[in-house]
Order: structure tokens, then C-alpha cells, then sequence
């Protein structure tokens, strides 16, 4: 339905039902059930949702999901409703039968907002029917909130009758309204400073609060302790809390069980004792204590000897239940404790020399400005063209446009066709919005399947492939390939036939109650023993990404299936991931120590070293030639430089003599070669700076890629793709079987073919033929540049100074800032040419000749001639500037300062260096400068001579108007000059085009990307 079209009839007759039975209604034995069925059903669908699922969606891509009550310690979880565009959350609807009062009682506002913000869904819903109540849900809710906090509409159900406001709800919460927007754009409008705390920064302040108390308090009674067993016992201890406490919500176990401990003495001991028992029931190594044969890893023998306090421990918990809580762990979304995980392994708890402790921002994460969780939708993009394209043979066209997303054998829709919002949609709400870019598109129901896909591998086909995360962090990137697993296994086994997959001794399938078809927990983890696998240094992030997958497996699990599962296969719940999920160093292999004395290192440094040998981790894998898909987020760190990472000479050397790209490391640079080079067999695909793509340091590794894959696709994000960051990112799909041509996805989804090979940069050919053109025309600037100005380093505050007011005899420098198109500015400081620096501080000068001879100075694509080629006052300048030489003679400088301001050089330029117009890196490049194709003129041929004597003239009236301009008084005298300006800009761009004779087209495309 459309957001503008009429009330519709069955909205109406659900109006009169209701009225004329009001009283009925609100009669206590009208329960909930029928409510929903009666009124809310309908209603919903009337706004276009297709709540019974008519479609026969796959059940990952419903629209509707009717939770089912679970009954926990006498309260029922779980939302009524949860709406969804293509398998992600959108918003909740909370149903209360009649009798209830939504417009003044507290507790059901409450009990949604919980669910809502525990999901972090920006809006949901309570409703009766009779009222209608929208929340906005990113405000923390407090218990005693009135029911009016955060509520945004309240309508009655004589309400719906008036088309204004009908097409208010349908404008935001219709079917139609999610898929232009419109929910994102209200979500946005409604968003309120005040009061407002993201579920994820709340979690991670309270388990930091928690960490801080169990550390405090452990390090106090148990003086032993060394550092790292501190930190892996308080670690372990908030995991296994989490743990029980999220099965509690999503009633695999009792209720209140963690709760009852706090009731009387000794907590620790009897919570010990649970853990025990839990690991009778689940097997994983979250609660290991007793050597089993078959197991990867070591018994954990330091927990159980613990002492802690039990007020710590009641603080805790006790901060964990309904009402003093305010999550809801049964909708907690796995990436969003993942997120929460992220930051909290930013830092490590230190011990003091007294044996107190302390926790600290690590050394790592403090040079690389913070720890930076990837988004949703880059981890599906990322799985979706790595898994997707393993289990169907392709997952992406050539143009970049999507082929089916967990699509089976009936041509399935998956989550990348329904979802359309948008690109910015999913930068902002990265949990709750599909996939930007071009593979998103928007069919409705009723439209043909997608574009056909080579057909699917087999259940037996795909069970060989094996998914590797190096880095794995708190394991974003595993989750999302297994769900994508799931999803594939599920549906492929409903579209061959249900029935086949229910029965035997080994079943694939079940029904849930609710009708929804199932994978059996075996099933489960056999999928994630089977495919997925994670290597990171950081052992407690190891735990964090174990903990993430456990939680995913058990994931619709009820405690009933559970001792069902342990009573009839005597099977616990969960698998060990020991073998699956390591410590490691990825880039280090035990090679390192080769003519080396062991002696000579520590167990300190040889621990954080961590070396790493693939072959007898991973012997199978690594014997029939590698992972067959390599995914993630590598840390994006440099070993060189002034913000470089600590590391020994040895490590340095190392990296210098394994890694082609060890001249000039960073340690995504290392991760790709690794990854191409040795440890996969198939596929790579990372989330990178976009700087790989063109920065000329980064030619090694990509001729790396060159060499030992093809690129199959390169998409530019843009800047912000993590929270916080300007610096821009892009991702990029490489496989060893691909032989296509490969794809370039610009920012704004544009999709071009991508040059390749050995030597070149990662460029779109949408630029190749104006580019090429441009090269034939001209030549290199090269010899015209010279080196930036003054570098001050880190004593600029000393060096710098300003000119008025200072004791210091001091010559003028300039600045940036000074200079603009066709204008410089005066210097407003001096540079102290008598400053020595001190110990830590440096800065670089060049000879006072060389600034001399400049002849004009470009800041971005600004050029202004600042020294006539003819001699001037020398004028120092900062290396935010590079200077120029005068050309041969008779070229008169002018004549390039007019082609450097102009469009076509500009776009040339931008073109081919991404940072040119990012906010991250916006200094000029030397190389792109020295490579830009310049036209020359032949003063000696007449035509030349002319053009050139016309540029001339032009710019010298280009810098007598913006002289003119600087003086003006009046703003009638600012907008006429303004207006010349403008007019002589368009003639200095005609007569450039002239000069490398443009076509119309080729003109148009310089002119729309220069607007």
C-alpha cells in the first residue's frame, strides 16, 4: 500500500468491531491471543505486512516473527512481534489485551523499551488496540520511567479513523515506509540529546565497572596471582556469568539461578559449583576443570581456587534482573555484544608493584587511536562475496550487482534483494539497516527470482570448505559466515524436502512449535566444528569469539531441548572449540627463532611474540592447501613512522625478510601477503584504509595480490565506516579461480571495470580514456616540483611563531591556510631559523635557495603564484605547501597556474588520489603531482603562442579580481567582482578543454564530477 492512499476498508470495520464490543473487550477473559489475532493481525497487515507470511518467505526473511512466550521465573520474554526487511530487525510490537492501561501504566512501556533498547532498535511498539503508543527506544529505560517517557505518538483506536492520522502511522511504520526510508528519516527527526545511552556503550561501561571491581578484589585476596593469570581469571569469570545469565533470557536455563547464589554466604564457591555443572551440560571450554581425553586445550586448574569477595559478586549479579536491569538478554544482538567485547579487550588490568590493580588502555590500541568494531553490513558484504561465492559459484555479476543471497533451489530470496534504504541508512544504523550499495535492490514480493546463479553446492560439497578469521577479534566476522552457514544449510535442506532431513539417527531438521523449520543442535555444531575457524594474539579475545559462537549456537535452544538432547544422544549441548579458534601470532611462525639463542628470551617476550606455526595447528587444513576463504578486519597498525607500534629489532628483521612488504610494514599490509601468499587456498577479502588501493607504499602489496590472486572486486566505503574514524576504508574480494574482469564500486555505487596487474594502482576505468587521452596530450609536471617546505615535526609551537608581538628576529612563513585559488594571503608567522630542538623534537629545512627559486606554491587543488619567475623576497613556507620551479623559458608561469586551478587538471587528480577530497589526508601528494599530464606549448608555433598568451592574460585578471575582491566594501561592488571571477573561471576551463581536445562528453564527465 502506499503511504498517501486512502484509509483502507478493513482498517474501518476493525474500528466498528471494536466499538460495538467494547465492553467485552475489556473483559478480563479476552486474553492476548485473541487480541492479536482479531485486531493486531489485521491491523498490520493493512499497513502492508505480510504478517501470516502468504509469501512462503524463507524463514530467515520473513517479515513477521511471532515470538514465542517463554515462561522464566513467571515472567513471559520475548516481544510479540518482531518486523523485519529482509531478515533484519526493523522494530517490536509489544501486544497487551484490552483491560491493560497503555497510556498510563509504567510496567508494559517498560518491558518494551527494555526489549527495544536491549536490540537496539531505535522505535517500537505498544499497542492494545485500543491504544497506540510509539517509543523512541534509544533512550536507557529506568524502572521508574512513567509510562510517558520516550513516548513519541499515542493515538486511541478512533484515532485510525481520521486519514491524517492513519498516514501517520503509515508513513512511518508501514511495509512501504521501511523500504523508502521514511522509519529512518522519523527515527533520525525523533532523536533525542537528553537521557539517550546505546545499549552497547551502557553494557560496555558496566562490564568495565565489573571488571574493575573483580580485579581489585581478586588481585587483593589471592596475592599470587601474576599478571596474566589475573587477567584470564577475571575474564573467564564475567564470560561465565554473561553466559548463564543470557541462557537465563532465552529460558535454556532456570530462571533467577544466578540470583538465588547471591542470598547467602560463600557466593563464590556455590557459583563455582554451577559452573561445574554447566559444563556437564554444554561441554565447552568456558567451563573446563578436568582433563578429558580428546580435548585441544588445558583444564582451566586456577579458577577454582579463587577467593572473592561476595560483595562484589552480589553487586554483580544483582545488576543483572529485572527491575534494577535494563536489558533484555534474550534479544541482545550477538554483533552488539561482539561490539561491546571489542572495546572492552581495548584494555588489560596491570599490577602494581604493592600487587594492586590497575586496568590500562593498551599500548597498541592507544597508538591506533582507539579499537574500532566493524559494522554489520561490511561483515555481510564481506561473507556474502566470500561464503556466498563458495557454496553458489558466484555471488556478485561482474557489474557488481548481486545474484542471490542464501538463495536455494527454488530461488529463495536472501536479505541483499529486500532491502533497500539506502547507502547512508546502513553507515547510520548499522545493526538494524541491509546492505548499501548496488547489490541492494528492491523487488517487490510478487517480482520474478533474481538473476539465476550457477546451482548450489551439495550439503556433502560444502561441508569440506573451511573459514578462517586471522585476526578474529571478538569473532564479528565468524559469526556472520556462520549464520550465513546456517541459513545456506537450513534452507537447502527445507527446499529438498523437509522430511528427508527429520528422521534417521542423525536429523538435520526439526519443526518448532511455532512451524518454523530448524537445524537440530548436532547440526549446529557440526557446521561450526566443520567450517569455521579464528586465530588472534590476544588470548582473551580467543575466549570472547568461543563465548560469541557457544551463545550462536544455542541460539532458539529451550531448556527442555536441551535435556531432551542429553537424555536421548547423551550429548552435551556444546562443542569444544579448542581446535577450532587459537592464540597466535598470524604473521609470526615459529621460523622466527632460526639462529637464535632460546635463552635470549624471556617468557615474557616470548609470549607476547606468540609465534605461530600454521602447519601444526591447522595440519589437515594446511596440508590440502589452505583455508579456503580468508575474511576480516586485520589491525591496522604501522611498524614505521611517527605513529609507529613498538616492536624489538628482531621482529622488524623478521617481517624485512618473510614479507615482501616488510621494507615499508604495517600490519594489514602483512595480513593480506600472509593470507594470499600461504594461508589460503581460494579466496581473501578484508576490510582495509582505502589508502591500499593507491598509496604508493602499498605497490608491493598489491602486486602481491597481483601475483597469487585476481581481483574479483574493490569497493570504496568512503570515510566514517567505523564510528568515530575518518579515515576512509574499502574492502576487496580476491580469488585464486577467478578470471573475469574485476569490478571497482565507487562511494556513490557507481560500478566500473578495474584495471589490473602488476605495477598500477587499483583504479575504476571509468577514468582510463580521459586519463590516457590527458597523458597523450601532455607530459609529466615532474620537473617542476619540488619538495615540501619547512617539516616542524613535533616542536612546531617553539619553531613557529607568530610574527606580531615576538622577541625573536624571525623571516615570514606561510601557511596552508594563506593560500586559496588565484589569492595568498600575508604571513602571519615567523619561522626562527636559530631553533635547535631538544630531545624528541626534529624539523627539516631546505636551503634558503630553494625557496628562492620557487615560482608558486599549490595547496590541494589551489595554485597560486606567490614568487615571480623573474626573482622576489624569499618567503618561507610550511610542508602542508609544495613549491614549483619556473619552467623553460618564455613559458610564463601563469600559463600553469591557470591549468592547475582549473576543472579538468583538478578531476584528473581526484580522480586518481582518493585522499584529495577526504577530510583524513588532505595534503597534496608529491608523486600524483610529478605524474599529472601537463600541456606544454610550443611558443614557436603560432596557435600555441596565442593559447598560450591567452591563459596569461587570463589569470593575471584572475589575481587583479581576487585583489579587487579582498578590498571590496559593498556587497553590491563583492557579488558583481564575484560574478567576473566566475565568468573568467569558465573561460580559463574552456580554453584547458581546447588545449587537450575534449569532446562534449568527455567535457560533461569533468564537468559533473567537478560541481
Amino acid at each position: 500500500m502506499s503511504t498517501q492512499d486512502a484509509l483502507p476498508e478493513s482498517v474501518l470495520r476493525l474500528i466498528a468491531r471494536f466499538d460495538e464490543h467494547r465492553d467485552a473487550y475489556h473483559n478480563s477473559r479476552y486474553n492476548e491471543t485473541q487480541l492479536r489475532r482479531e485486531f493486531l493481525d489485521p491491523l498490520f497487515q493493512a499497513l502492508g505486512w505480510d504478517v501470516d507470511n502468504a509469501q512462503g518467505w524463507a524463514e530467515a526473511y520473513k517479515d513477521v516473527i511471532h515470538e514465542d512466550a517463554i515462561d522464566v521465573g513467571g515472567a513471559t520474554k520475548a516481544p510479540d512481534y518482531c518486523f523485519r526487511i529482509g531478515g533484519v530487525r526493523k522494530f517490536f510490537l509489544e501486544a497487551k489485551k484490552p483491560s491493560v492501561d497503555i497510556k498510563g501504566d509504567p510496567g508494559p512501556a517498560y518491558q518494551l523499551r527494555r526489549y527495544a533498547w536491549s536490540a537496539k532498535l531505535p522505535l517500537s511498539i505498544l499497542s492494545d488496540f485500543e491504544e497506540f503508543a510509539a517509543y523512541d527506544c534509544r533512550i536507557k529505560p529506568d524502572p521508574h520511567d512513567k509510562a510517558s517517557a520516550a513516548r513519541v505518538m499515542l493515538l486511541r483506536y478512533t484515532d485510525y479513523a481520521d486519514p491524517a492520522r492513519w498516514n501517520e502511522i503509515a508513513s512511518i511504520f508501514s511495509r512501504e515506509a521501511i523500504l523508502r526510508g521514511s522509519f529512518d528519516k522519523y527515527a533520525e527527526s525523533t532523536r533525542r540529546k537528553k537521557g539517550t545511552a546505546e545499549v552497547d556503550d551502557a553494557f560496555l561501561a558496566e562490564i568495565e565497572q565489573w571488571r574493575d571491581m573483580l580485579a581489585r578484589n581478586i588481585a587483593l585476596r589471592n596475592p599470587n596471582l601474576s599478571q596474566r593469570e589475573l587477567n584470564f581469571a577475571v575474564q573467564k569469570t564475567i564470560d561465565r556469568i554473561i553466559f548463564l545469565r543470557i541462557c537465563e533470557d532465552r529460558g535454556i536455563e532456570p530462571g533467577e539461578t544466578l540470583r538465588a547464589l547471591t542470598a547467602g554466604p560463600k557466593i563464590y564457591p556455590r557459583l563455582f559449583e554451577r559452573f561445574r555443572r554447566a559444563d556437564e551440560r554444554y561441554n565447552s571450554g568456558l567451563f573446563f576443570f578436568t582433563k578429558e581425553k580428546g580435548r585441544a586445550e588445558p583444564p582451566d586448574e586456577l579458577t577454582p581456587a579463587l577467593a572473592i569477595d561476595d560483595k562484589v559478586l552480589k553487586d554483580i549479579i544483582g545488576r543483572l534482573y529485572y527491575p534494577d536491569s535494563p536489558y533484555e538478554f534474550s534479544v541482545l544482538p550477538a554483533d552488539i555484544l561482539g561490539q561491546v567485547y571489542e572495546q572492552f579487550l581495548g584494555k588489560v588490568i596491570r599490577l602494581t608493584a604493592g600487587h594492586q590493580a590497575r586496568v590500562e588502555e593498551k599500548p597498541e590500541v592507544r597508538k591506533a587511536g582507539g579499537v574500532y568494531y566493524t559494522p554489520a553490513y561490511i561483515v555481510e558484504y564481506i561473507v556474502r562475496h566470500t561464503v556466498g561465492r563458495l557454496l553458489w559459484g558466484y555471488s556478485a555479476k561482474a557489474d557488481g550487482t548481486c545474484l542471490a543471497y542464501g538463495q536455494g533451489p527454488t530461488g529463495t530470496r536472501g536479505r541483499g534483494q529486500e532491502a533497500g534504504i539506502g547507502e547512508k541508512g546502513a553507515g547510520k544504523y548499522a545493526t538494524s539497516s541491509p546492505i548499501p550499495g548496488p547489490c541492494s535492490s528492491t523487488p517487490s514480493p510478487s517480482s520474478s527470482s533474481p538473476s539465476p546463479a550457477p546451482r548450489s553446492l551439495t550439503p556433502k560439497q560444502a561441508s569440506r570448505l573451511r573459514i578462517l578469521d586471522p585476526a578474529c577479534g571478538s569473532g564479528s566476522f565468524l559469526l556472520g559466515a556462520y549464520q550465513f552457514l546456517i541459513d545456506w544449510y537450513r534452507d537447502w535442506y527445507v527446499n529438498d524436502g523437509p522430511e528427508k532431513h527429520t528422521a534417521g539417527r542423525e536429523p538435520r531438521l526439526y519443526q518448532h512449535s511455532s512451524g518454523q523449520w530448524r537445524l537440530t543442535t548436532p547440526e549446529r555444531k557440526r557446521i561450526l566444528v566443520s567450517h569455521i575457524f579464528g586465530v588472534d594474539i590476544d588470548s582473551q579475545a580467543v575466549e570472547v569469539t568461543k563465548l560469541s559462537l557457544l551463545l550462536k549456537v544455542l541460539e532458539g535452544e529451550s531448556q527442555q531441548s536441551i535435556d531432551n538432547q542429553l537424555r536421548l544422544f547423551h550429548e552435551r549441548a556444546l562443542p569444544d572449540l579448542g581446535s577450532n579458534i587459537k592464540c597466535g601470532n598470524s604473521l609470526i611462525g615459529p621460523d622466527f627463532y632460526d639462529g637464535k639463542q632460546p635463552s635470549l628470551f624471556d617468557e615474557d617476550e616470548v609470549l607476547r611474540i606468540n609465534a605461530f606455526d600454521w602447519h601444526a595447528e591447522f595440519p589437515h587444513i594446511m596440508t590440502a592447501g589452505g583455508f579456503d576463504a580468508v575474511i576480516g578486519n586485520p589491525p591496522y597498525l604501522s611498524f614505521s613512522g611517527r605513529q609507529a607500534v613498538d616492536i624489538s629489532d628482531d621482529e622488524r628483521r623478521y617481517y624485512e625478510r618473510r614479507y615482501s612488504s616488510g621494507g615499508w610494514p604495517t600490519s594489514h599490509g602483512l595480513f593480506i601477503e600472509r593470507a594470499v601468499r600461504t594461508i589460503s587456498s581460494r579466496m581473501v577479502s578484508y576490510i582495509v584504509p582505502d589508502q591500499v588501493g593507491h598509496l604508493n607504499g602499498y605497490q608491493v602489496v598489491r602486486d602481491v595480490i597481483a601475483e597469487h590472486s585476481a581481483l574479483v572486486q574493490i569497493r570504496y566505503w568512503g570515510e566514517r565506516v567505523f564510528t568515530g574514524v575518518v579515515t576512509p576504508a574499502l574492502t576487496f574480494v580476491a580469488d585464486k579461480d577467478f578470471s573475469g574482469p574485476g569490478t571497482v564500486l565507487l562511494t556513490d555505487g557507481t560500478a566500473c571495470e578495474l584495471l589490473l596487474g602488476a605495477g598500477i594502482k587499483w583504479t575504476a576505468r571509468s577514468h582510463d580514456d580521459l586519463l590516457a587521452k590527458a597523458h597523450r596530450v601532455g607530459r609529466s609536471l615532474g620537473q617542476m616540483v619540488a619538495d615540501p617546505g619547512v617539516h616542524t615535526g613535533n616542536c612546531s609551537e617553539a619553531l613557529i611563531l607568530p610574527l606580531s608581538g615576538s622577541e625573536n628576529p624571525l623571516v615570514p612563513v606561510l601557511e596552508g591556510k594563506q593560500i586559496s585559488r588565484y589569492r595568498c594571503d600575508p604571513p602571519t608567522k615567523g619561522l626562527d631559523l636559530r631553533y635547535r630542538p631538544r630531545q624528541g623534537e626534529y624539523f627539516t629545512i631546505r636551503p634558503e635557495d630553494r625557496y628562492s627559486r620557487a615560482c608558486f606554491v599549490i595547496r590541494q587543488t589551489a595554485a597560486y603564484p606567490i614568487i615571480g619567475p623573474r626573482g622576489h623576497t624569499t618567503t618561507y613556507f610550511r610542508n602542508s605547501l609544495l613549491a614549483l620551479y619556473p619552467p623553460q623559458e618564455p613559458l610564463d608561469v601563469r600559463f600553469f597556474v591557470g591549468l592547475l586551478n582549473s576543472r579538468l587538471i583538478r578531476h584528473l587528480y581526484t580522480a586518481t588520489v582518493h585522499e584529495s577530497e577526504q577530510k583524513a589526508f588532505p595534503q597534496v601528494k608529491v608523486r600524483a603531482l610529478r605524474e599529472l599530464p601537463i600541456y606544454w606549448p610550443d611558443v614557436n608555433q603560432p596557435k600555441d603562442r596565442a593559447r598560450h598568451d591567452r591563459m596569461v592574460s587570463l589569470v593575471q585578471s584572475m589575481l587583479d579580481l581576487h585583489k579587487r575582491l579582498a578590498a571590496a566594501g559593498t556587497d553590491h561592488e563583492k557579488t558583481a567582482l564575484n560574478r567576473q571571477i566566475d565568468a573568467t573561471d569558465r573561460q580559463i576551463d574552456e580554453l584547458v578543454y581546447e588545449l587537450y581536445g575534449l569532446s562534449d562528453g568527455e567535457i560533461k564527465i569533468v564537468e559533473e564530477a567537478t560541481k
